[in-house]
């Protein structure tokens, strides 16, 4: 449901709070005349969770004190954020852990964790897909988000879609963690950047981590998925995809559909644009083979479940 969120929350520290967050000041370097300094603090949790807290005292830029948060809710709840928060009482739980935190030091101000204006959120979900998990992320490598850029994530170990404002990560939670608990764990994750993007997508002003639902969570992770081509349908091989849409739409309309299919492979949508081909037309293909129960997206090797989100 969710792993790393950050929040931001009005605050105003007292003369001694001030005094002890001094010797933690920061000037970050494209900020050199200090209007956005700001003063770091950690907290470790019971669980060994680090809490990374930023403090941004009042300025000309910034007329209001506040406290920025980063933390991942499942390393409070578990000690690894392999493990799925899967409710909303459980993120309560979380931020209960966060708060009680908070409350052991002497220099943080009282603050409700739940009650923070949303400025990063990441949505995971593990798919348990076992060996034919580097399968996946080879057909990945070759997707396209609209309007986001493909790139390796951590080199070896997956395929970032990026953008400025979010991005959606497929990995091999094992590499990445080093624990032999996440083996054949397809990670998939939704991370989505700055309050207002936030906003914009959960459709409510000013939402605060209380605010997130389990159905809005599931809704942006099978989003992703559905414009990747894989939500729920077979990523087939090159045999299975000429039989099922030859026996599904004909010989002719078949052939067609298998031919944009491998043309998908080396040609973008913008460039089969560019060539005259329409939107429509591009529209319409895509959805007769998505009716075909088939993802537009080849396995080279072997036939691919569909990717489904069961939380």
């Amino acid at each position: 449901m969710l792993d790393t969120v950050a929040v931001r929350i009005p605050v105003q520290l007292s003369p001694k709070q001030k005094f002890m967050w001094g010797n933690n000041r920061n000037y970050p370097p494209n900020n050199a005349n200090g209007e956005t300094e700001y003063f770091y603090q950690t907290i470790t949790s019971e669980s060994g969770a680090v809490i990374v807290l930023k403090w941004y005292p009042a300025n000309l830029k910034f007329p209001e004190s506040a406290m920025i948060i980063h933390v991942s809710l499942p390393k409070i709840l578990f000690g690894e954020n392999i493990s799925m928060i899967r409710s909303k009482a459980q993120v309560e739980e979380a931020v209960r852990a966060v708060n009680h935190a908070f409350r052991t030091k002497e220099w943080m101000p009282n603050l409700d964790l739940g009650k923070g204006f949303l400025v990063r959120v990441d949505i995971p979900y593990n798919h348990h897909v076992g060996s034919l998990l580097h399968e996946y992320l080879e057909v990945m490598f070759r997707l396209q988000y609209s309007q986001r850029e493909t790139k390796p994530y951590y080199p070896g170990y997956g395929v970032v879609y990026h953008s400025k404002i979010a991005r959606t990560t497929f990995y091999d939670k094992k590499k990445e963690s080093m624990s032999i608990s996440a083996d054949g764990i397809l990670r998939q994750e939704t991370s989505i950047r700055k309050g207002f993007n936030i906003e914009r997508r959960m459709g409510i002003p000013w939402p605060k981590l209380y605010d997130v639902s389990k159905a809005w969570t599931i809704a942006m992770l099978r989003k992703d998925l559905s414009q990747l081509g894989l939500c729920n349908l077979t990523i087939s091989n090159r045999e299975f995809a000429l039989d099922v849409l030859v026996e599904e739409y004909g010989f002719v309309e078949g052939i067609k559909l298998y031919g944009y299919m491998n043309a998908n492979k080396y040609i973008s949508r913008e460039e089969a644009l560019s060539l005259g081909v329409s939107r429509n037309t591009l529209l319409n293909w895509n959805n007769k083979i998505d009716a075909a129960g088939i993802s537009p997206n080849f396995s080279e090797r072997k036939e691919l479940p569909g990717l489904e989100i069961n939380l």
